[in-house]
């Protein structure tokens, strides 16, 4: 009995946790994009 809802739960962790790597990986690069702009515009106002 426990095997089977193990066996039912896997493939929603696995789903959980690719969702969660998406979700990383988009945040990770949207960091980079808005920390690269921030450096554009501190260069371009000449606030460095």
């Amino acid at each position: 009995m426990e095997m089977t809802s193990l066996r039912l739960l896997h493939p929603s962790m696995i789903s959980i946790g690719s969702d969660m790597q998406q979700f990383l990986v988009t945040n990770r690069l949207y960091e980079f994009h808005v920390k690269e702009e921030l450096d554009s515009l501190r260069y371009n106002y000449g606030l460095d």
